[in-house]
């Protein structure tokens, strides 16, 4: 298997947007939500953003998954974090192979390298086990009628 992790670069845009919308279709029947599967705003935003890191895995010379750490202090999460994980989106043709655990861990060591001590993230339901298998832990956040749970870790 010809597995490898890289920064993202601008021209992967249209890979990216592909797994992300593969990764979560069928997460959800629900409108509002079906809304946030289908916007890519988030990654757009994340790939022109120079502080945040995005990383992609190819496996085979094609993304199979990717992810990105905001490396931003938020207060919305209690007690507040030094940055967030943007998101670990991986392919269901990859999925359960270890490269959403390998985006995480270049995620954290990120986030280490630039000294941050907590990151934060809001995940749908169905994926708090893996981020739990990650060290990462239910949390609190003020103020937000997100569908998704706010989970956090210290690095």
């Amino acid at each position: 298997m010809t597995r490898s992790i890289r920064r993202a670069r601008a021209h992967d845009q249209a890979q990216l947007l592909a797994v992300r919308r593969a990764a979560i279709s069928g997460l959800t029947e629900s409108p509002a939500e079906q809304a946030w599967i289908e916007a890519d705003e988030p990654v757009r935003a994340a790939l022109a953003r120079p502080d945040t890191a995005v990383f992609v895995v190819e496996e085979h010379g094609s993304i199979a998954g990717f992810g990105w750490l905001e490396a931003e202090a938020t207060q919305r999460f209690e007690p507040p974090v030094d940055g967030q994980l943007g998101g670990v989106f991986v392919h269901p043709h990859a999925a359960r192979s270890g490269i959403g655990t390998l985006l995480v861990e270049a995620i954290e060591t990120r986030a280490s390298e630039l000294g941050l001590d907590s990151l934060g993230l809001e995940t749908p339901a169905d994926m708090v086990p893996f981020f739990e298998a990650q060290g990462y832990s239910q949390a609190e956040v003020a103020e937000s009628e997100s569908k998704f749970q706010p989970m956090q870790k210290r690095l």
